[in-house]
């Protein structure tokens, strides 16, 4: 047997207690009319066809105890495209009926608006954006050691030209740079007649900065100033994400027992107090049909609101919100009449607040949900729950002597029981939909037995890093020494070698060349003595010039 395609009465076509569908006698069905006798009552109540965007409503019996229903308008939400006796059916999704011309169809919605099944009003969707204060909490750094990180920030150039501008390296390199330019000047002052008492002063001036080999070498003097540059702060670096903090977070039991550094924090949540505001999009219920309860245990108790209005805020959309009494609570939200609600707009919002010292600071709290379903409106009777779950940051500071800090927040997380009856209309038919004249919207709060603790610590302490600092100067220092004494035992004295040997090959062919000269004087052979002296030691002359 197929389900019916609408019954009477219904909601939108409702009737009095004498017109029982239990005591039908008879049905009369014409051209135009539709008349019932109800027997036990003896009144007849005519149905006239309604004509196309019309619905024949109830209106009352005569003297004859004859009922006539009057053909109306559909209300907004609803169209009526063909003559019938049934109630309008509701526009589908996408399109809409504001109820204020006799139309026989639902007109377009805009493409930015919110326009679910039985849309009144186009509704922009800016107006119902979802709002959460749940962030992803930062994670730690992949190097959370100290020297790892100066290592890897003080001797890594980048890639782009911004990173090797900032890069320690990069700047080391042109200092040493600049270093090599002043050893090919003093070079060239050792090679000049004039230049030897330029050249002493030089060498004296960079033998007092020689932080490598202590004073006695004037080129480590030069290199010190690279070593200067490597290891000097920098207020900017490549990586702007690389930061002083590592982190760390746990789930802990509320019934753990807390410190009493913690305390004020907890304390802090539990006071605050939370401010309820439910906004029925879509919908033509009003204020004067709204009943707020709570439930406590098997009684009912009746809230007042502390604001309700329609249309004010959001188009087609009634707006009511009220101060909760406690954290923990169901309430139920009872809207009376024939109308319809294409989604809930459900907003959780809180005060801030700070202890003395404000070393606790409890942040504002902001939650905002949109309840709906695109091709439904809202069940009969929907049901939400919010879990509240507390956030705690504890923030430690970078020298013993500072103060830990901790804020915390609420954050609201939803399950949803019931938000639609698709399910019930597709199995035993979409007539339920016009039966009910009580729409229920509960929210049930409840407090999650855990809370969550970040933890953010610094990766090194102040007097850590100054440490650490003045240790990596040290070892920067003793590895350029190293360098030095590996070019001074190693490389140098094969250096010399060669050359010793390449000047006495050179000077072996010049003494066969002035043998064979028939006219020798005296002055020319004083002279070529002295040349001989001079190219009998490069060594000396060389070590004099770059490392004396």
């Amino acid at each position: 047997m197929s389900a019916p395609l609408f019954t009477l009465p219904n909601s939108q076509q409702p009737a009095d207690s004498s017109t029982s569908t239990s005591n039908i006698l008879l049905v009369v069905v014409t051209h135009a009319n539709l008349a019932i006798l109800f027997g036990y009552s003896e009144v007849v109540l005519v149905i006239p066809f309604a004509s196309a965007s019309m619905c024949s409503q109830y209106s009352s019996f005569n003297a004859n105890s004859i009922g006539l229903m009057q053909p109306t308008s559909c209300i907004p939400g609803t169209y009526n495209d063909i003559t019938t006796v049934g109630p309008c059916k509701l526009c589908p999704t996408g399109t809409k009926n504001s109820g204020y011309s006799t139309i026989s169809s639902c007109t377009a919605c805009n493409s930015s608006s919110f326009c679910p099944l039985g849309s009144i009003a186009d509704i922009p969707l800016s107006s119902v954006n979802n709002i959460s204060q749940a962030l992803a909490y930062p994670e730690s750094p992949d190097s959370i050691i100290f020297d790892d990180i100066l290592i890897q920030a003080m001797f890594s150039i980048g890639s782009t030209p911004s990173c090797i501008l900032v890069s320690p390296l990069f700047w080391t390199v042109i200092v040493i740079a600049m270093a090599l330019l002043l050893l090919s000047i003093v070079g060239i002052l050792q090679l000049v007649r004039w230049g030897g008492k330029h050249r002493a002063v030089i060498v004296r001036i960079f033998r007092q900065t020689d932080l490598i080999g202590e004073g006695t070498l004037w080129m480590g003097g030069l290199m010190s100033f690279g070593i200067i540059v490597l290891t000097n702060s920098v207020p900017f670096a490549c990586d702007t994400t690389m930061r002083n903090a590592k982190f760390s977070t746990s789930l802990q039991l509320l019934a753990t027992p807390r410190n009493q550094e913690e305390a004020p924090i907890f304390s802090l949540l539990d006071s605050q107090q939370f401010t309820l505001e439910v906004n029925f999009v879509q919908t033509l219920f009003n204020c004067s049909s709204l009943t707020i309860q709570q439930i406590i245990g098997v009684n009912l108790i009746q809230l007042p609101w502390l604001n309700c209005s329609y249309g004010e805020q959001i188009p087609a959309t009634q707006t009511v919100s009220l101060t909760l009494p406690a954290h923990q609570m169901t309430l139920n939200f009872i809207l009376g009449g024939p109308y319809y609600i294409g989604g809930a707009y459900v907003c959780l919002r809180g005060s801030s607040a700070a202890s003395t010292g404000s070393i606790h600071f409890r942040q504002v709290l902001s939650f905002c949900q949109m309840f709906y379903t695109d091709n439904q409106t809202l069940a009969q009777a929907t049901q939400i729950n919010i879990q509240l779950t507390k956030v705690i940051n504890r923030t430690t500071g970078l020298s013993p002597s500072d103060t830990t800090k901790y804020t915390g927040i609420w954050i609201p997380t939803f399950t949803i029981e019931a938000i639609n009856d698709e399910l019930v209309y597709f199995q035993q038919g979409s007539y339920l939909r016009y039966l009910t004249n009580v729409t229920t919207f509960q929210v049930t709060f409840v407090e999650t037995p855990f809370f969550i603790k970040n933890t953010q610590d610094p990766i090194a302490r102040q007097g850590e890093i100054i440490f650490h600092n003045v240790l990596f100067t040290i070892v920067a220092l003793e590895i350029f020494g190293l360098v030095f004494l590996i070019v001074k035992l190693t490389m140098a004295p094969v250096f010399w070698f060669i050359v010793a040997k390449i000047q006495k090959k050179m000077s072996n062919r010049v003494g066969v060349v002035e043998d064979n000269n028939d006219a020798p004087i005296d002055a020319g052979q004083n002279l070529e003595a002295a040349q001989k002296n001079t190219t009998a030691q490069p060594g000396v002359e060389l070590n004099r010039l770059f490392l004396r």
